[in-house]
């Protein structure tokens, strides 16, 4: 599957160079993660996911590739 590379990238991507793991903000938020395309979907999968975890977890509209992942909500110091 072809992806959408982000243009704004603060960060050096090594998986675009070599192919490795990396922990940029492209691979460490999007890349790892299931990719929904619709909201109603990564809802689902949200709920579904908070019942069997039993802790805080939210869909969003991800700014790199332009779908829909679900993650935890983190924790404001």
């Amino acid at each position: 599957m072809n992806r959408a590379r982000s243009t704004n990238r603060l960060t050096v991507c090594w998986s675009v160079f070599n192919g490795t793991r990396c922990l940029c903000s492209e691979c460490w938020s999007c890349k790892r993660k299931m990719q929904y395309n619709t909201q109603q979907i990564a809802e689902e999968k949200a709920k579904k996911a908070r019942k069997r975890t039993h802790s805080l977890i939210k869909d969003y509209h991800c700014g790199f590739c332009g779908l829909f992942h679900i993650g935890h909500v983190g924790r404001r110091k």
